[in-house]
């Protein structure tokens, strides 16, 4: 009688206990491989997007100002009475999609003279930033105010920490000289409320530098305007990323050396109020090197290119301007 069990040959033979361990193993040793790579081109990719966001900024700069007697959008309106300021982001939006609100927003005050877009183009939310859960008013990017200008409290382009100096005047855009090499817009720290991204509402751009944005010794290139203060060798030293953080005193381009990788690695970071990544009030980043692993902040330059930057490579030349 025959048997019904199959000849040894004919049997289907399964992976042994080591091979399968073999497999895994070569799987696992791939993965590590190209995490790693697939890491950087997604961090890539973000900063390319930025790059994009930025360009067409600079697009709508344009047509702002040709629309506009060759005159410039502001960069931000110095009214703390009505506590959400508005940006350059305001104009620019409000210009592309032609509404804009007819009241006050919560946390404005009654007599609110700018009234905002009720939200501003997506190309003001940058990437790699510390929540997607955007306000419909926020804008990641920060303006230089000595290209763009600031407004007073009165909405008047007259607001001059300087008496008598050249100021944070709106002007003329084919009026400022090195445009190529003149930074315009950058990306800027942002302010996450209760998980809420409110971008750079509370972030002026005079902050710069240890706020020589505000006092301006050195911003009227190639000629400070105060020579006893800020001389011209400045000009080719880093500027800090804002106000002192109780790391190595009070940094900024007219103390040489004391723009420090120390220093900077402690100011590069966001404001996160519901959790422990909190600043005190007036010791805030107004540029965020956010890219590449925080290493890393693009750049919109007057003539409208685009480049970026490493941290610490940005020179107060980098920020100055001709009157």
């Amino acid at each position: 009688m025959q048997s019904a069990t199959a000849p040894q040959s004919q049997r289907t033979r399964g992976f042994t206990l080591v091979e399968l361990l073999v497999v895994i193993g070569i799987i696992a040793l791939l993965i590590s491989v190209l995490l790693p790579a697939l890491g950087k081109a997604r961090q890539q990719a973000n900063a390319t997007y930025c790059q994009a966001n930025l360009r067409q900024i600079g697009q709508l700069i344009q047509m702002y100002v040709s629309e506009n007697k060759g005159l410039t959008p502001w960069a931000a309106d110095n009214d703390w009475g009505n506590n959400f300021f508005g940006t350059f982001a305001d104009p620019l939006t409000i210009l592309a999609t032609r509404k804009y609100a007819t009241v006050p927003f919560a946390g404005q005050g009654p007599n609110s003279i700018l009234f905002e877009p009720p939200e501003v183009l997506k190309i003001f939310r940058d990437t790699d930033a510390p929540s997607d859960n955007w306000d419909p008013r926020a804008n990641a990017y920060i303006a230089n105010n000595r290209a763009l200008g600031m407004l007073d409290t009165q909405g008047r382009f007259n607001w001059d920490p300087i008496p008598r100096g050249p100021g944070y005047k709106q002007r003329k855009l084919g009026s400022i000289k090195r445009s190529q090499d003149v930074m315009m817009v950058w990306c800027g720290a942002c302010k996450v409320v209760s998980d809420i991204n409110y971008g750079c509402y509370h972030n002026w751009p005079n902050g710069l530098d240890n706020y020589q944005m505000y006092g301006g010794h050195g911003l009227s290139y190639p000629n400070p305007v105060d020579t006893s203060a800020f001389k011209t060798d400045y000009y080719a030293n880093p500027v800090s990323l804002g106000a002192p953080i109780g790391v190595g005193g009070s940094p900024s381009s007219q103390v040489p050396g004391s723009v420090t990788k120390t220093y900077l690695a402690a100011a590069n970071r966001d404001y996160i109020v519901n959790g422990a990544d909190v600043f005190p009030d007036l010791d805030r980043n107004y540029m965020r090197f956010r890219h590449l692993n925080n290493t890393t902040c693009n750049f919109l330059f007057v003539d409208g290119h685009v480049e970026s930057r490493k941290l610490g490579e940005v020179k107060a030349r980098d920020v100055c301007m001709n009157p």
